[in-house]
């Protein structure tokens, strides 16, 4: 579904910086994200009275919060945060989009390949709901190449022993990657 207008927000209450905006399989609700960590959900269906207005928040762990991305059943968001310092883990956060509360933080790690500045600029979700990747820009440590991207992938499958752990961190061997498409 596409949308037209603005996000009605109050002046109080929202952050200064806004990202990640995502909407859920039914076209029923959006969220984004602010600076200050917080996840909005506003309503995103065009026929209804509160269309594009705020009507919940979920307040986030970690750092603050720049892509997300819905599973398909829309039970769930994935969240990654802007970027974290080298030597401190970055996390993904799985936020439960009925109650709008943080159920899991995920740790995310770059297997040491990665130094300085680490960027998760992007997160998507498989179409079979199973898998979130993020794409994660650094400069790198290995041979060959001193600044590059990589993915993680972290496990959403209930039934798996391996559930809501990181299972691969895959280097690239190019820079400049900014979005994910699954």
């Amino acid at each position: 579904p596409a949308l037209v207008g603005e996000v009605v927000v109050s002046a109080t209450g929202v952050g200064t910086a806004k990202s990640g905006i995502t909407i859920a399989p039914d076209g029923q609700t959006g969220w984004f994200a602010d600076e200050g960590g917080i996840i909005h959900s506003f309503d995103a269906n065009p026929g209804s009275p509160g269309f594009m207005t705020l009507s919940g928040q979920a307040q986030l762990t970690g750092s603050a919060p720049q892509a997300l991305a819905v599973t398909p059943d829309g039970s769930a968001l994935v969240v990654v945060g802007a970027s974290s310092p080298p030597g401190v883990p970055s996390v993904m956060a799985v936020v439960d989009t009925t109650t709008m509360t943080e159920i899991a933080t995920v740790p995310l790690t770059d297997n040491g390949s990665l130094m300085g500045l680490v960027d998760r600029s992007a997160v998507a979700v498989t179409q079979d709901g199973l898998h979130a990747v993020t794409l994660v820009q650094g400069l790198y440590a290995g041979p060959g190449f001193l600044s590059s991207a990589a993915v993680n992938v972290v496990d959403l499958d209930p039934s798996s022993p391996t559930f809501l752990t990181q299972t691969s961190f895959l280097p690239l061997q190019r820079f400049g990657q900014v979005d994910i498409a699954l």
